[in-house]
């Protein structure tokens, strides 16, 4: 069974040295990217109501296990806590389901005005949230080889014995991650998030052009 795992380090390092390959954008690194939160400023918050900054930075919408998934994909035994277990448990976790729907109700209702009108930080933390059950999936999905039993997390990308293959980055793991997102089906419309939603379809739709997975 072929495990895949690839640093983010080297990954970007061989996109950066490879130019057939430097407009691909694999699942788990869009994944990551998506969960990231943008360097806050100052300047950022200007412009929203009391309500909605206490929104933002509450509970609900700004709990410890929205950055931990970010953190987690290159480090194996953070990454093996984190899929294998929810938010409450004692050891890492990563949010519910139901924590993103409620985070979503919740700037909704208290951030209405601001995500109308683009507002930096509510449009960010917004779209945090909406790919967040999406990147969970790609971020803990797993090797399985086909047998029904799950294999071990993909991770980022095969690794290095198996880059001899000149098509190394359409093994089983990215192709099963490319269909993850190509397959996904929100609960709701992207609304704020589409710019940030549209990035990674765009990007998982070139993947999946370039790995001949059309039709599929």
């Amino acid at each position: 069974m072929v495990r895949c795992h690839l640093s983010l380090t080297v990954l970007l390092a061989l996109l950066a040295t490879t130019a057939a390959h430097q407009s691909m954008r694999w699942p788990v690194e869009m994944a990551v990217r998506s969960l990231s939160a943008p360097v806050s400023e100052s300047e950022t918050l200007m412009g929203a109501t009391e309500d909605c900054l206490e929104a933002l930075t509450g509970g609900d919408a700004a709990p410890a296990c929205l950055d931990e998934l970010a953190a987690a994909p290159d480090n194996d035994a953070l990454l093996v806590d984190m899929c294998a277990a929810l938010h409450g448990d004692d050891r890492a976790y990563r949010c519910s389901r139901a924590q993103a729907e409620k985070a979503l109700d919740t700037l909704e209702h208290r951030c209405g005005a601001e995500l109308a009108n683009g507002h930096p930080e509510a449009t960010a933390l917004y779209s945090r949230w909406y790919l967040y059950p999406l990147a969970a999936d790609v971020v803990c999905s797993t090797d399985d080889d086909g047998d029904g039993d799950a294999g071990p997390l993909c991770h980022y990308g095969p690794r290095s014995e198996s880059m001899l293959d000149a098509n190394w980055e359409c093994l089983r793991c990215i192709r099963k991650q490319v269909r993850l997102v190509d397959r996904w089906q929100p609960t709701r419309t992207a609304g704020p998030a589409a710019k940030a939603y549209d990035r990674w379809w765009f990007a998982n739709n070139d993947l999946k052009h370039h790995c001949g997975m059309n039709g599929q």
